[in-house]
């Protein structure tokens, strides 16, 4: 697991793209995960498991795409922007967004039978949002985790 990252608060263009070997990384103080071109933060992380971005704000497109082996990603309540294909060709089975106001959502490109949690009171808002409608049948109250 990587936790070197105390005073940084932003990441960018491929900054780990291909870093196979990278199975946790610790990104709690990460506000945004930003893509103005170039390749995917953490494209081609293929051992990666899962990431917890606690504090993350936006989150950038194809930020984890092609990252094969993950199946968790737990989003925290201030995220307001997952951009388009953030999670491409990822299998993930969870998807957990603690965020009590539905994001705005690209097309995510999640996994068809990805299970997304979120909070309790927020269930209707996300199955109502029209980013989120689509997925309304997989959209399940957080305290089910």
């Amino acid at each position: 697991e990587l936790n070197y990252f105390t005073n940084v608060t932003q990441l960018a263009n491929g900054q780990f793209f291909g870093c196979s070997s990278l199975v946790s990384i610790g990104l709690d103080n990460i506000t945004s995960i930003t893509r103005t071109a170039g390749s995917a933060t953490f494209g081609g992380c293929v051992s990666l498991l899962n990431v917890s971005l606690p504090n993350i704000v936006t989150l950038a497109g194809w930020a984890f795409q092609d990252c094969s082996s993950l199946r968790l990603a737990d989003i925290g309540p201030n995220c307001t922007s997952i951009d388009w294909r953030t999670f491409q060709n990822c299998p993930m089975d969870t998807l957990i967004c603690r965020a009590v106001n539905p994001p705005a959502m690209g097309d995510t490109t999640l996994k068809s039978t990805c299970i997304i949690y979120v909070p309790d009171e927020s269930v209707d808002a996300y199955k109502a949002a029209s980013s989120w409608s689509g997925r309304a049948d997989y959209i399940r109250p957080l305290s089910e985790y």
